[in-house]
């Protein structure tokens, strides 16, 4: 906050990688380890990069009151080229991020959109 004076305080400095999924994302699209990054940068004062990207990233969740097209042994035989991680989700996280997630890379972005469509797709 500002003080009468024109000081800034912080009350609250986030100064950790973020949350969920988000550092599997980076590491998955970028093919680095972002642990090893900030470690790097906590104690050896060394910042690495600029980083290019390699892949495109994206997580496709599920819920367990839908009823899907595709069974989860048909996700994995159909798409499980892309699928670099899945798992289900700690109850206490399901309502915001799903039961069951998956996480995909692929360096064409239609083609992980569809994979996306695929996990998604619900019967009528």
């Amino acid at each position: 906050f500002e003080t009468r004076d024109d000081r800034v305080i912080a009350l609250e400095v986030n100064m950790r990688p973020p949350g969920a999924w988000m550092t599997d994302a980076i590491n998955y699209t970028f093919d680095i380890d972002v642990y090893a990054a900030w470690a790097d940068m906590v104690v050896k004062d060394a910042a690495g990069g600029p980083y290019r990207g390699k892949y495109f990233t994206a997580y496709a969740s599920r819920k367990r009151h839908l009823n899907y097209v595709h069974s989860h042994a048909d996700v994995l035989a159909a798409h499980g080229d892309m699928i670099v991680h899945h798992h289900a989700i700690e109850e206490v996280f399901s309502r915001a991020m799903g039961n069951y997630a998956y996480q995909l890379r692929s360096t064409d972005p239609k083609a992980l959109r569809r994979a996306v469509d695929y996990i998604h797709a619900e019967k009528a």
